[in-house]
């Protein structure tokens, strides 16, 4: 699976794109099997990955973003990395 896509903008006089990072909504998540779930999420054991998950539904988000990302929506989704080419 790829864990992001690049947009090219080309709203403006500079050319620039965009990186996306991709993400899971949160009740696909959380309505995975165990086994499913641990192929999807690593990082420890299942029972803390599930507890985080709830803790992120609660706090408001939807979505987990695959992978590092520091620019992110309220809902927990990538908000886009645009670089200037």
């Amino acid at each position: 699976m790829a864990r992001d896509m690049e947009t090219n903008d080309a709203t403006s006089s500079q050319s620039s794109t965009t990186t996306w990072h991709c993400h899971f909504e949160l009740d696909y998540l959380m309505a995975q099997p165990d086994n499913e779930l641990s192929k999807i999420l690593t990082g420890g054991p299942i029972s803390w990955i599930r507890t985080q998950l709830v803790l992120m539904k609660a706090a408001g988000k939807t979505v987990l973003v695959a992978g590092p990302c520091d620019h992110k929506n309220p809902d927990g989704s990538c908000a886009g990395h645009r670089k200037e080419k």
